[in-house]
């Protein structure tokens, strides 16, 4: 596969599209706004303003967003408008690994530390990546994690399954994706209905205080809110929104 190029004077789109490109370890090559493009690149990231000075027929233009734009570069690579197959694989627990797999090959992988972070990374990858068939897969896990995960997922309205785990687990630096890339390559057993979620009195408690952090202090979500947090009906700053509007 060629390479991605990056042609910016721009300092920070410079770093933050370098950064991006090196935790995915995809091979890249820095260039001059301006010059020849060579043959083993087969796509350029540049800044608006330095666009007109790219002589090159694949260019995206950083928008702000690192992710976006290196997905949309990766997109151009694969020479895809509309991918057949594209799987999230998910290992839920203390961390949550995930991985997206496009058609066989693997798009991403990232280790996130919270459900809210968890749907973010799915949201940009749903919306750079066009398929015909989408799939969340989930592996089976602890229980009471994986449904709490599946109850997150289920607002995207996409099939979701769960795969049997047992050898997914390695012994490796990154033990979360890739147990992750390896539940995404793996069929599951599809699920009907949403799961049902109890949190203990001491996991709400947590998701009270951790509101009072996000807060700053000035809001305590009720445990009404907290349940609904847990179940993945609403985000924490959601449940903060509510408790705010409630109290005025």
């Amino acid at each position: 596969m060629k390479l991605i190029g990056i042609a910016t004077t721009d300092i920070r789109a410079y770093y933050e599209i370098l950064k991006l490109l090196k935790e995915k370890n995809l091979p890249f090559e820095v260039l001059v706004p301006g010059e020849q493009i060579p043959m083993h690149v087969g796509v350029v990231i540049t800044t608006m303003e330095e666009r007109e000075a790219i002589d090159f027929e694949n260019v995206v233009v950083y928008d702000g967003e690192p992710e976006t734009t290196v997905l949309e570069a990766m997109k151009i690579l694969m020479g895809k408008e509309i991918i057949h197959e594209l799987v999230v694989g998910i290992d839920p627990g203390e961390h949550i690994g995930v991985a997206v797999v496009g058609d066989g090959v693997v798009l991403g992988r990232i280790t996130v530390f919270s459900a809210d972070a968890m749907v973010e990374i799915i949201k940009t990858y749903l919306k750079v990546f066009k398929a015909f068939r989408k799939i969340l897969r989930v592996g089976h896990g602890d229980i009471t994690k994986r449904n709490k995960i599946i109850s997150v997922l289920w607002k995207f309205q996409i099939p979701i399954e769960i795969v049997n785990e047992q050898g997914t687990t390695t012994i490796t630096q990154e033990p979360d994706v890739e147990a992750a890339v390896r539940i995404a390559m793996h069929e599951g057993k599809d699920i009907a209905s949403k799961p049902r979620v109890e949190p203990s009195a001491g996991e709400l408690r947590n998701i009270q205080r951790i509101s009072r952090i996000k807060s700053n202090g000035k809001i305590t979500i009720s445990k009404k809110y907290a349940r609904e947090v847990a179940r993945g009906e609403i985000t924490i700053e959601e449940a903060i929104e509510k408790q705010i509007k409630k109290k005025k």
